[in-house]
């Protein structure tokens, strides 16, 4: 029998380290000694730094809520010179942000694989180091393995260590707080006339990101948490401050001029409305939709060439559309299936969208051929079907779900998923940009961890039901 004094001292506190943190640890150290004589300030570094990961793993629910929550406001400091071992602030905090995660992964892995749909994503994982390894370029392929594997990651790891409902929903409202930042700046920039980037003949909002691009697609995904709380509060006073925010995001994304966001917001709204029940805000909606699609000189000239699709106009083909995007894809598509096979089934390394793109130095602006080209059909087909899993677990949730908080969640989920195809269709978006793909991935896991408590307490309520039908 162990003595009362020797059985504290042998219980676990929360900053005593387990096997793993200390492997961890100690791998950490053997991979950063090379590089101390490129470096010697990251000596003094990597104390806090272990400190922080140490941390994050005695805390992990706070600390991932921190860490998510911290790229809204990271990416806007893009235009922060110096670098740190050739990497710019914005790629040392999601190479950080990664490792953290990855870490995080690894000490819950036993939560992270009881997720019954971890193992589907083993194949996309495997390809994608794989495709890294043949990649020409060592340090482009770490950059775009970071932004493929680093969303799949986070998703698995918030739906393990984010364990209550009440953790998981201060991860979306901590999102959607953050996202008044940028909310704020790109009102700012708009109320001053602050317009720089010139494309195409318009001059765009970019709202404080470093392009138009990131403005459009964070205010187009922005624009889904207002509508998440829009009808979830009784006070009249914040309902207008939500229909401020939610109008103010359109409004910003319109300013940016970026075509695939707004196509998304375009499916997103009437989907939303549609699941919501809100029929004739919906009718409402088309209706002052199609005049102003039909009306405004920006609308015409921005989306007038889609008729093309079915056809020559004139003297302009269908390759011109969307600035020259069909030609793109067409090109990249025929430059894909003149590989040999392994490069069709395992594609031609991280990178190889650009080597398959229509003219060898541009990519075919469509995520799904981005997957295709740098790491084959194995990829695509697994995020497609994770695609098909977020609409079947979102419809489930919003079937058995009492909770009218959870209900909008899954109304938005659907809707944001249809957005996603398209942009992801339509240009570089939730594949290619980690800001992004960060917010989507993460309440993707938000969204699994609430469908499996639901299924859980739905076959515990059969299980009990069943032996009282048996007895009766």
């Amino acid at each position: 029998m162990i003595a009362p004094w020797l059985s504290r001292l042998l219980e676990r506190s929360p900053w005593q380290p387990s096997f793993i943190e200390l492997a961890i640890i100690a791998v950490g150290l053997i991979v950063c000694t090379p590089l101390l004589h490129r470096s010697p300030e990251l000596l003094l570094a990597m104390i806090p730094m272990a400190f922080i990961g140490f941390a994050f793993t005695r805390f992990p629910a706070v600390g991932l809520i921190l860490l998510l929550s911290a790229r809204t406001l990271i990416d806007m400091f893009w235009w922060v010179k110096g670098d740190i071992l050739g990497l710019n602030i914005l790629e040392l905090y999601s190479g950080v942000a990664t490792l953290l995660v990855t870490v995080l992964m690894v000490v819950s892995f036993r939560k992270v694989q009881n997720n019954p749909y971890f193992t589907a994503s083993v194949p996309f994982v495997a390809v994608t180091l794989i495709a890294g390894l043949v990649a020409g370029d060592v340090r482009d392929a770490a950059e775009i393995a970071v932004r493929m594997v680093s969303p799949i990651i986070v998703m698995f790891t918030v739906a393990a260590c984010l364990d209550t409902p009440q953790l998981r929903r201060a991860l979306v409202l901590s999102l959607f707080l953050t996202s008044l930042v940028p909310w704020g700046i790109a009102a700012w920039y708009l109320y001053i006339g602050y317009l720089p980037e010139l494309v195409q003949g318009y001059y765009r909002l970019d709202g404080g990101y470093m392009s138009s691009h990131d403005n459009a697609h964070s205010m187009a995904l922005f624009a889904g948490f207002g509508a998440l709380y829009l009808f979830q509060t009784k006070d009249w006073r914040v309902r207008i401050l939500l229909w401020i925010y939610t109008i103010g995001c359109i409004i910003f994304l319109y300013y940016t001029y970026v075509r695939n966001p707004i196509l998304g917001m375009i499916v997103f709204l009437p989907i939303w409305l549609l699941l919501e029940g809100r029929f004739t805000l919906l009718v409402t909606t088309v209706a002052v939709g199609a005049i102003v699609f039909t009306t405004n000189t920006v609308f015409m000239d921005r989306f007038g060439d889609i008729g093309r699709l079915f056809g020559e106009v004139g003297n302009k083909s269908t390759d011109d559309v969307g600035s020259g995007r069909v030609f793109m894809w067409t090109r990249t598509m025929t430059n894909y299936l003149n590989q040999p096979a392994v490069y069709q089934v395992f594609g031609r390394g991280l990178g190889g969208q650009v080597i398959l793109g229509p003219t060898g130095r541009l990519d075919a602006h469509n995520d799904y051929l981005t997957l295709l080209c740098s790491t084959g059909v194995v990829s695509v087909a697994c995020y497609l079907w994770f695609q098909g899993l977020v609409l079947l677990h979102a419809w489930r949730v919003r079937q058995r779900a009492a909770d009218p908080w959870l209900r909008s969640f899954a109304n938005m989920m659907i809707a944001l998923q249809f957005h996603v195809t398209i942009t992801n269709f339509s240009s570089n978006s939730y594949v290619s940009r980690i800001n992004i793909s960060w917010f989507l991935w993460a309440l993707v896991g938000v969204l699994f961890a609430e469908s499996l408590k639901l299924a859980s307490g739905h076959q515990r309520l059969a299980a009990s039901t069943t032996p009282a039908m048996s007895a009766a």
